[in-house]
């Protein structure tokens, strides 16, 4: 038809490839104006070599890969085959803000002052040492996981209290009142109390870049990955909240996914509600797995039967002759981590100020945004620009807790 392939530069953080490999002695069977299409239309590599020896088409995939996978097929695989239609590709990124343990609270950058209570609870999000590891769908098991917050203030307390010098004048009333301090003295710890909850307003503080959108049927979490000779990849997670992951999959479509990609939220103002401090939070379970399947029932199951079939089989167009598909073999890993992800298929140190004297405590508006990932989920790895999926997986066993991090 007239879809354009994408052209892609390989290099040692990203790998792409096509190839047409052909048994010596049946190139001649071979219709040169596919070669010419699959060269290019989709760069494919056309090679010819014997099929006895399983380097010749294990070598270009190791290559293709990036390393990551170093076998695909055996010599009993394909030494009975002429030719191997095949496509790999492989990936060792960088987010582009790495996943950043914190985890003691004084090493917070938020919004957390002496005078400042955020609903009814210090913001302070207690240790991050008990945080990290979590169960997943309901297991006994704790597993390995990547936190993940922003906090925005969208509160204007001064206005609130009806301008500056009406809230600086409630504080001095206070500070006479509750605390017995002299006019001079409530003046002064007004002014300073007043500077030290207004002073970080509109500041938007987080752990890493991200984006997120929630609601009561779905969690949506997507990062960026480093670009790389002008290719941006993107993960982005989906968590169901109401069907299982099986259910959400089986009633999905690419329209779908990318209705609730345009829903997701960057960290900015606008992203957050006018007249509160959002806390968005979460955690993300840390995965690695390869996947092997033999792909010819799979693709039967779809509907695609005839070019497995030698009576019905048409490859006119790729051979002179008769032709048909006998294998289809797919591999495929990841590891995905706090440093980025490798795939193939193939801070504030100052003080809180001293307030102790009068407790003199504003009490914000918060609305905290969960995006908790602790089920099992489905995600893609994609091309940021033009909506290509690279990887497509689901987590449902993710690294256990090794006590360590």
């Amino acid at each position: 038809g007239d879809y354009k392939a994408s052209k892609y530069s390989n290099s040692s953080n990203l790998a792409f490839g096509n190839a047409f490999f052909v048994r010596e002695g049946f190139a001649t069977g071979i219709n040169q104006d596919t070669v010419n299409i699959l060269q290019d239309k989709y760069s494919a590599e056309v090679k010819t070599g014997s099929f006895e020896d399983p380097a010749l088409v294990n070598n270009w995939v190791n290559e293709k890969t990036l390393g990551m996978i170093k076998e695909l097929v055996a010599k009993e695989d394909i030494q009975e085959l002429d030719f191997i239609i095949a496509n790999a590709l492989g990936i060792d990124m960088e987010w582009t803000s790495n996943f950043l343990p914190r985890k003691n609270p004084s090493e917070l950058r938020n919004l957390y002052t002496a005078n400042v209570k955020y609903n009814d609870t210090d913001f302070s999000w207690n240790s991050w040492d008990d945080i990290y590891p979590k169960e997943f769908n309901g297991s006994n098991k704790k597993y390995a996981t990547l936190k993940f917050d922003a906090s925005y203030n969208n509160y204007d307390v001064v206005k609130e209290h009806g301008g500056e010098d009406n809230y600086k004048n409630e504080i001095k009333e206070f500070a006479m009142k509750e605390c017995n301090f002299s006019e001079g003295e409530a003046k002064e710890f007004a002014e300073t109390t007043y500077d030290n909850i207004t002073s970080k307003y509109k500041i938007l503080d987080k752990s890493t870049d991200f984006y997120f959108y929630s609601d009561d049927t779905i969690r949506v979490f997507a990062k960026d990955l480093k670009e790389y000779d002008g290719v941006q990849l993107q993960y982005v997670g989906f968590e169901p909240q109401v069907q299982n992951l099986d259910s959400f999959v089986k009633n999905t479509n690419a329209a779908k996914l990318n209705q609730y990609i345009s829903k997701l939220k960057e960290l900015k103002p606008e992203s957050f509600e006018e007249g509160y401090v959002t806390h968005v939070s979460g955690t993300l379970p840390k995965f690695k797995y390869d996947f092997n399947m033999d792909l010819k029932e799979k693709l039967k199951s779809l509907g695609v039967t005839d070019v497995f079939d030698p009576s019905k089989a048409d490859l006119s167009k790729l051979v002179n002759g008769s032709a048909y598909l006998q294998v289809a073999l797919h591999s495929a890993n990841i590891d995905f981590s706090e440093d980025g992800i490798k795939a193939s298929a193939t801070t504030m140190g100052g003080g809180l100020g001293n307030a102790a004297f009068c407790p003199y405590v504003e009490k914000m508006k918060v609305k905290d945004i969960d995006v908790t990932f602790d089920k099992p989920y489905m995600y893609i790895v994609r091309n940021k620009n033009t909506g290509e999926v690279w990887f497509a997986g689901s987590v449902t066993e993710p690294l256990e807790y090794q006590g360590e991090y």
